[in-house]
């Protein structure tokens, strides 16, 4: 009888590490099933929520808790989460992505499109950000050229523009933005007249025209 209670202690004893890890296989495989996370989105408890976005991955979840979950520091946190998964690249990339369509906020899809993410994460979240400040944001402190320029391209405010040229941190983007707001002042003050304004400026206005058909 002694040895028969002993086998059983025995027995898990000489499983060791293996026993352990194996269980904790198992718990960390539950913690991001479907179920697990279905339930505790759903969770009454706000903390319980809190503390489950930081162990979903998945983007299209994290998304739903930003816009329909009732505590804001829970919708705040998955937003945050989103934001951690989207400079991902590699295999993952498409994680990434996943992660820029969730989010719905313009300043974190501002962080992305400034930050060294891949080019096609950094494209998907410039193409959601249609405020004036915030594309003149990104066209004067985005870390590569390409997605300042792009940035640029898509604005129109002359402040904006104007300060793109004083404090652009790519000294290409810089001299785009001040040639766009000065051709664009040139031609109101014209009246839109190509041949007036290349008078103004004093140049031939077949010069002029290759100018102003790279802003059109």
């Amino acid at each position: 009888a002694a040895v028969a209670d002993e086998l059983p202690g025995a027995m898990a004893r000489s499983l060791g590490e293996d026993f352990t890890g194996s269980v904790e296989q198992v718990v960390q495989a539950l913690l991001v099933s479907v179920p697990f996370l279905y339930r505790t989105e759903l969770d009454p408890d706000p903390r319980v929520r809190r503390s489950a976005t930081a162990r979903i991955s998945d983007p299209s979840v994290l998304g739903r808790i930003t816009t329909t979950d009732a505590d804001p520091e829970a919708r705040d946190r998955a937003a945050d989460r989103l934001l951690a998964l989207a400079p991902v690249s590699g295999p993952d990339e498409a994680t990434a992505r996943g992660a820029v369509a969730a989010l719905a906020d313009p300043r974190r899809l501002s962080v992305i499109a400034k930050s060294d993410a891949s080019e096609a994460v950094r494209n998907a979240a410039l193409t959601r950000i249609t405020d004036q400040r915030g594309l003149s944001s990104i066209a004067r402190h985005a870390k590569h050229e390409t997605t300042a320029t792009a940035a640029l391209e898509q604005l129109t405010d002359s402040t904006d523009l104007v300060e793109v040229g004083q404090n652009g941190e790519h000294r290409e983007v810089a001299m785009r933005a001040f040639e766009r707001r000065y051709l664009s002042a040139l031609l109101e003050k014209s009246g839109h007249n190509v041949s007036t304004a290349a008078r103004a400026a004093g140049v031939d206005r077949t010069n002029l025209r290759p100018l102003l058909k790279q802003y059109e």
